[in-house]
């Protein structure tokens, strides 16, 4: 956790944060849940060189046909929570994380500086961080 949202010791005020934006989260996939998931859809073809998934502002998340024929099952379920973080929580992309947590750039090519506060507002950083701590649950 230290290093997806650098920060070595965590203050009551920085878990806050993380829990607004893991509540926000978790209040939008039970809403999906109880809709029967119909704004999850699979809309396009995508492909290695495009974006898996997208979310929209009316809440609908669209899926490509390639992440969802491709991905890990582990890495679909992160990618779902990811679109999630945008709905629920109103996350941004400041950037991307590989598997060992390093970063890079966004679709638009953009790096958004290393602090708590983009961390936090980070929807791969929430995403991730839900991955680490159910593997250590």
């Amino acid at each position: 956790m230290d290093k997806l949202f650098n920060r070595s010791n965590f203050s009551d005020g920085d878990k806050a944060a993380i829990k607004r934006g893991f509540d926000g989260t978790l209040r939008d996939l039970e809403q999906n849940k109880r809709e029967g998931a119909r704004r999850l859809i699979i809309g396009y073809e995508g492909g290695p060189n495009s974006p898996s998934a997208v979310a929209f502002n009316d809440g609908t998340i669209s899926f490509s046909r390639y992440a969802v024929n491709t991905m890990r099952p582990a890495d679909l379920r992160e990618l779902t929570v990811h679109e999630h973080t945008h709905t629920g929580a109103g996350t941004a992309d400041h950037w991307y994380l590989t598997r060992n947590h390093d970063r890079f750039p966004n679709w638009g090519g953009n790096l958004s500086p290393f602090t708590f506060q983009n961390a936090v507002n980070n929807a791969d950083t929430l995403a991730r961080s839900s991955s680490v701590l159910e593997s250590n649950v």
